[in-house]
């Protein structure tokens, strides 16, 4: 069944009307028809099958045949990923993979070493616009019932409060040798809410993974290869997923 991704408060109603970009996309590009079904996602991990009873050149009517339920699509677990800047467009495609993954949110950050540089102001609301346009895209892409927000970037000191107030919290170190990201998620698969940071190119610097650890979060390694920034935290999530038990068969 087709899904997608409402407005607030219309999926669950008895009667919606689609308009803009989803109406096209229902009528002109997949060329439905009344009599059809669509399951409809409320963006907050809920949704409701609908029938088409309706389609004009820009809308389409709908009609409730189920009721408002959370979806299978959506992970108990929240998993936030901090990612330090990284360089490029990178930010964008780890945000799409990160959303098709599951997680929960992301919240770009700006560390010493960080090569882009995204200031406070204009520019940084339109990158943050952007990255949550993708977020949207992706979350439609997968099936995700629950749209994942994408913050400001933050400074790395501004973070640490928000950083500090998860339930667990997994620091992605190239320099760790001794703890792997398995073993650190042995005491805590049953949590439902955990953090990971993920260094930019230029990797953490020890100062930077001391503060992080303050509070009772771990620096974790993903093994004895170097990983870029980018793949380092689809491969972290992906660990986390699994091992929490979000990769089961439906």
């Amino acid at each position: 069944m087709r899904r997608f991704i409402t407005g607030p408060g219309q999926a669950g109603e008895p009667c919606v009307t689609l308009a803009g970009e989803e109406a096209r996309h229902i009528g002109r590009v997949l060329r439905m028809q009344p009599g059809e079904q669509v399951m409809l996602l409320d963006g907050e991990g809920r949704e409701a099958p609908y029938e088409i009873v309706g389609i004009t050149a820009k809308e389409v009517a709908l009609r409730a045949c189920g009721p408002l339920v959370p979806s299978p699509c959506e992970p108990e677990l929240r998993l936030t990923l901090y990612q330090a800047l990284p360089k490029a467009d990178k930010m964008e495609w780890i945000i799409q993979k990160g959303v098709e993954l599951g997680a929960y949110a992301f919240c770009p950050v700006r560390t010493r070493n960080c090569v882009a540089r995204i200031e406070k102001g204009t520019d940084a609301q339109k990158k943050q616009a952007r990255w949550q346009r993708i977020a949207l895209e992706a979350a439609k892409q997968s099936g995700r019932a629950r749209v994942p927000q994408v913050s400001l970037p933050l400074d790395f000191e501004e973070m640490l409060p928000r950083w500090q107030a998860h339930e667990a919290a997994l620091v992605l170190y190239e320099n760790e040798e001794q703890l792997d990201i398995v073993q650190a998620l042995a005491p805590v698969k049953h949590v439902k809410d955990i953090a990971i940071l993920i260094g930019p190119e230029g990797g953490l610097e020890r100062d930077e993974v001391a503060k992080l650890c303050q509070g009772g979060a771990r620096a974790v390694g993903l093994g004895p290869r170097i990983l870029r920034t980018e793949t380092a935290g689809m491969a972290a999530a992906s660990v986390i997923m699994a091992l929490c038990g979000e990769m089961r068969a439906r």
